[in-house]
């Protein structure tokens, strides 16, 4: 019988993954001070026989500290009204 191999991150990647989200956020909100808001739609053809479809993306700052913010990602249009949007907290982890 086989041992499953123990996982082992790499940090390396996983470094080079959140430096480059973190650049990606940038680009999207320059600005991560609390009550800061931004949105941009998105658009797509979600299905060969379904016409365009676009759905509105929420950013904002809900905390803000000198080394940490916190944002608040909505993804709203696309869902009916009896489910509640896809959201997400995300916390930024800013150098000194």
């Amino acid at each position: 019988m086989a041992l499953n191999r123990r996982y082992v991150p790499d940090l390396k990647k996983m470094a080079a993954a959140c430096e480059g989200n973190y650049i990606r956020l940038n680009k999207l909100m320059p600005n991560f001070e609390q009550g800061f808001e931004t949105s941009f739609l998105i658009r797509g053809d979600l299905a060969s026989d379904e016409p365009l479809r676009q759905a509105r993306i929420e950013l904002k700052v809900v905390e803000s500290f000198p080394y940490t913010s916190t944002i608040e990602v909505v993804q709203k249009g696309l869902c009916p009204d009896w489910i509640q949007p896809p959201s997400m907290l995300v916390r930024l982890y800013h150098d000194a």
